[in-house]
């Protein structure tokens, strides 16, 4: 369904549901929080909707094709775009895409952890690093079909979606 929920912290009860995108096929790939307003990728649509806390859609812009996942840094909003093999850097205050930036295939999630962003990529298996510029400061192949990523304080987690593994890096 084309809808994103807020949900009550202590119950999990749900408290309101908000309409999104607007196809006829599910579009919700993923959220992410700026410090003001929540960002939704609608990856059939090719848009990312910019919603208040109150669930009214502000904004809506087309970043590329495909948006699958999204990192907030601080400054700028951090858009893959799976189809395009490439990152989007979309300023949050106005909606403005600032820049592109090519990674390596097939590219499926990314992360900030306070320093750099971190890609990545099914096609090449790779693990990409990139600063806070757009630029690829190093790459580490971590094979298998890596799928999602997260960071504790001093390891980087990699959940492989084809082998029953979880790499810690």
């Amino acid at each position: 369904s084309d809808y994103v929920s807020k949900l009550d912290r202590g119950t999990g009860e749900t408290i309101e549901t908000y309409k999104v995108g607007g196809s006829e096929m599910p579009g919700p790939f993923a959220l992410e929080f700026d410090g003001e307003n929540i960002w939704v990728a609608n990856y059939f649509e090719n848009s990312i909707d910019r919603l208040s806390l109150k669930g009214e859609v502000l904004q809506t812009i087309q970043p590329g094709i495909d948006p699958v996942s999204m990192t907030f840094d601080g400054t700028y909003l951090w858009v893959v775009l799976v189809d395009e093999d490439s990152v989007a850097k979309i300023n949050p205050k106005d909606g403005d895409i600032e820049s592109f930036h090519l990674v390596p295939k097939g590219p499926r999630e990314i992360m900030f952890n306070n320093e750099n962003l971190w890609i990545i990529s099914f096609d090449d298996q790779i693990l990409t690093k990139m600063d806070v510029q757009g630029n690829l400061v190093g790459e580490i192949n971590v094979g298998g079909g890596p799928w999602a990523i997260t960071s504790d304080e001093k390891y980087i987690w990699i959940a492989d979606s084809t082998e029953a593994l979880i790499h810690r890096i």
